[in-house]
């Protein structure tokens, strides 16, 4: 149910939002580079053990090239979620992440969405400095989706501020078995053209 009342947020923004700016055109062709920060709720479920709800940071780039006026590819990759992981061993940080194919689309001159497919990675953290067993260091992936919108609000030249949303579901197997996820999250995003 919280998952309908967002997309109906969402929505009824991206029609506030949809109105053009006449008076600031903003052209993008080319190369793109950005990068996005913010804050996360994630629900992981895990075979044979109880659901877990954990708020965190997030933090994504992506790179790629506009195909046409409104509409780019792009790899996007990054931590939808840090959360804190109490499984096999000790208590420490993991990051709920992915590396996605994406295509990004301008439905007015400021509002975008996108869509793309890739993978899930549970994964260790940089920040988590102290290892204490090989396995603390390993990846495990799987498949995953991400759905975004955004709405950019200043633009200068080639660079773009941008509020931004995004969702991440998707599971990779673990060693306590196979790990659900679904991140939301919000933050702001600086672009380059």
């Amino acid at each position: 149910m919280k998952i309908i009342i967002i997309i109906v947020l969402l929505s009824a923004s991206n029609f506030v939002f949809s109105q053009t700016d006449k008076d600031n055109q903003f052209e993008r062709k080319g190369f793109i580079i950005g990068a996005y920060i913010g804050s996360s709720v994630v629900n992981l479920s895990t075979t044979n053990q109880s659901n877990q709800t954990d708020f965190g940071f997030s933090f994504n780039w992506k790179i790629g090239a506009m195909v046409s006026e409104r509409m780019s590819l792009l790899l996007v990759g990054g931590a939808s979620s840090i959360y804190d992981y109490n499984g096999i061993g000790r208590v420490r940080k993991r990051g709920f992440e992915g590396l996605f194919l994406a295509s990004q689309f301008w439905t007015s001159d400021k509002l975008w969405i996108m869509g793309g497919i890739g993978a899930t990675a549970d994964a260790p953290v940089f920040s988590d400095l102290e290892v204490d067993n090989e396995g603390e260091k390993n990846y495990y992936w799987g498949p995953g989706v991400i759905l975004g919108t955004g709405y950019e609000l200043w633009r200068k030249k080639k660079f773009a501020l941008d509020i931004q949303s995004k969702l991440h579901f998707g599971y990779a197997n673990v060693p306590e078995g196979r790990k659900k996820g679904l991140a939301i999250n919000i933050g702001i995003g600086i672009n380059w053209y």
